[in-house]
């Protein structure tokens, strides 16, 4: 009765965000593609009634081989949103889709096209944000869907760089943790009010230090 249907009606609604594809052999648009896709996971994660499985169990799995349904199935949730990006001159072409798991279906897609060198790209994550919100919670506030996608930079620049960083941060090699840095300072240097890149550069020295490829500072 009432006391199912109200029930049903709070329940949250698993999904998952794949690492997207670069499409082809270029490599370059990896930090790009697996950014976008983390940034997304980030903002879905911030709606409430949405339950989103962790970055680092979706990526693994998606870099085993394993198909997007398979992968629902291992992460128990209901949806998958999967994609791809390209690179073609200073424009960036992809595509996202929403796949049911327990179907198999797509439910929802989208292409979408952005100036590589330009802000366009906030443009696009807000619109598929919105779109996969409306798509599987309806009845959600439209209040608290544009709270989830709030920018941490305006600086499309700043905000590439700082991609490039968590890239890197992610390999966890002391090379990679070497190039995060420097990714991350230029990030600073470029918006000297972007959090995220202070908060990654403090990360890379943490780990540094946690796995011995630097010494912590002797006073």
């Amino acid at each position: 009765g009432c006391v199912a249907e109200a029930s049903a009606e709070s329940a949250a609604v698993s999904i998952a965000v794949l690492p997207f594809t670069t499409g082809g052999a270029d490599s370059t648009n990896l930090p790009f593609s697996d950014g976008f896709a983390d940034e997304l996971t980030t903002a879905l994660g911030k709606v409430q009634r949405l339950s989103v499985m962790s970055r680092t169990s979706a990526f693994n799995l998606k870099r085993n081989g394993l198909d997007a349904r398979e992968i629902g199935r291992q992460l128990h949730v209901r949806y998958i949103l999967d994609g791809s990006v390209r690179r073609v001159a200073d424009r960036r072409r992809g595509t996202a889709s929403l796949i049911d798991v327990g179907t198999g279906k797509e439910v929802w897609s989208d292409n979408f096209e952005n100036d590589a060198l330009n802000r366009d790209v906030f443009t696009v994550q807000d619109s598929i944000t919105r779109s996969i919100v409306r798509r599987i919670l309806p009845h959600i506030s439209p209040v608290a869907v544009a709270s989830s996608v709030k920018r941490t930079t305006d600086n499309p620049e700043a905000h590439e760089l700082y991609l490039q960083g968590r890239y890197f941060f992610e390999r966890r090699d002391s090379a990679g943790l070497r190039k995060a840095q420097e990714y991350f300072r230029q990030a600073i240097r470029t918006d000297s009010t972007y959090a995220l890149a202070y908060a990654g550069l403090a990360d890379t020295y943490s780990l540094q230090s946690n796995f011995g490829f630097v010494l912590p500072a002797s006073h």
